[in-house]
């Protein structure tokens, strides 16, 4: 079968726009990122969240209305190895300001020696020694683990003096505003990080600044100054398969990048590529990296993917998420537990008597009571979002091959 792009960071700016596939509740999403308010966007794994957030990047080059978005990435984040709290909140500060001059290098803007001696404690007023202070102390940051050391951050501004600098860069090149578009934020963090990832998030807060983060659900903590009601525009990422698009929308995703070899063969097996589609729960990587992997597009392939695909690969990092987060593991084991030892046989029980009394439908729901304790809704949402399997308000969707 042919090869496809399961992850946004593979794809190029060029290619972005030609395999998007956008709904009514992608276009939302995306108007909100382009907005000047911050915008939050959770979802799980593989749902997209750095695809639509690509795309509003794009949208925003494309407008011609001299705004600049700026796109940093903090996956290097598990590497940071310091005692100091507030040199983690340096090394974020750091490492977007490092984007943004690289971004204004690239477009060819201005960086006036105001604003320069700004963006340095040593008041350089030149914006490629700026440039290569705020390299060096990202790259310290990122080797402290190796030798345990802190990182000089004297050549590192104050939050207020960012600002500052970054509205005479704006009234110096005539923009309107910097969208900071922050990929893989939160969800790599451990709690305490977290909360200065938001502290961050909102000290950026200015006329000229507008912050959007991609996060996940279940494992994001805010702190305590952090409100989602009155600090953002919270946006999730949902894709429900009773949605009346929901085929359509994930058959236009795979046949953007399919050859047509593969969409003559699943436009003449359809129910084949809706029952991937159905126990990808909405997932779009999902999707993609199941039909991917499979032989040929027949019965038996399909089946044989099923299995091992979501009894296989999706069981063991369930699995595995405990180990990944320390902090959540007796949460995720019981959740795991329970689907397996109770959830998954109560549906294949119920699915055969159904059929024994010749009713020829099935289900792969089932619902928490309202009142069930606290900790059991978090363990499932937990298992669910973290895995990339769908959750919709207090409906639990699995699939599997059973």
């Amino acid at each position: 079968m042919s090869e496809y792009y399961l992850r946004t960071e593979s794809i190029k700016n060029s290619e972005i726009k030609n395999l998007s596939v956008v709904n009514e509740a992608d276009i939302n999403i995306i108007q909100a990122l382009k907005s000047s308010e911050p915008c939050l966007l959770e979802g799980s794994r593989g749902t997209g969240k750095s695809f639509l957030m690509k795309i509003a990047e794009l949208e925003i080059e494309e407008t011609g209305d001299h705004s600049l978005p700026v796109f940093v990435t903090f996956n290097k984040s598990s590497l940071i190895n310091t005692d100091d709290d507030l040199q983690f909140y340096h090394w974020m500060l750091a490492k977007t300001l490092k984007a943004l001059t690289n971004k204004l290098r690239k477009k060819g803007l201005s960086v006036s020696g105001y604003s320069a001696s700004l963006l340095s404690n040593d008041e350089s007023d030149d914006s490629g020694q700026v440039e290569k202070d705020l390299k060096k102390i990202v790259k310290s940051f990122e080797e402290s683990y190796k030798n345990r050391k802190k990182a000089d951050i004297s050549l590192l501004p104050d939050i207020e003096d960012v600002k500052e600098a970054i509205e005479a860069i704006c009234e110096d090149n005539s923009i309107t505003r910097i969208f900071f578009f922050f990929d893989e934020a939160a969800h790599v963090f451990r709690p305490e990080q977290q909360r200065q990832f938001f502290n961050l998030y909102k000290d950026l807060r200015s006329p000229y600044i507008t912050c959007n983060a991609a996060i996940y659900p279940g494992v994001t903590y805010f702190g305590d100054s952090f409100e989602l009601t009155h600090d953002c525009i919270y946006k999730r990422i949902e894709r429900n398969i009773k949605d009346s698009d929901y085929l359509q929308y994930f058959k236009d995703i795979v046949f953007k990048q399919a050859t047509e070899k593969t969409k003559i063969a699943f436009d003449n097996r359809r129910d084949l590529f809706n029952t991937l589609a159905f126990c990808s729960g909405g997932n779009p990587r999902i999707l993609l990296k199941t039909v991917q992997d499979l032989d040929k597009i027949n019965a038996n392939s399909v089946n044989t993917i099923i299995k091992d695909f979501y009894r296989g690969k999706i069981w063991q990092e369930h699995t595995e998420l405990g180990e990944k987060y320390k902090g959540h593991q007796p949460l995720i084991d019981w959740g795991r537990k329970f689907l397996e030892d109770v959830v998954i046989p109560t549906l294949v029980n119920y699915n055969i008597v159904r059929i024994e009394k010749g009713i020829n439908e099935s289900s792969i729901y089932f619902w928490i009571h309202k009142n069930s304790p606290v900790p059991v809704k978090e363990a499932l949402r937990l298992l669910t979002q973290l895995s990339g399997l769908s959750f919709r308000h207090s409906q639990f969707t699995f699939c599997d091959a059973y």
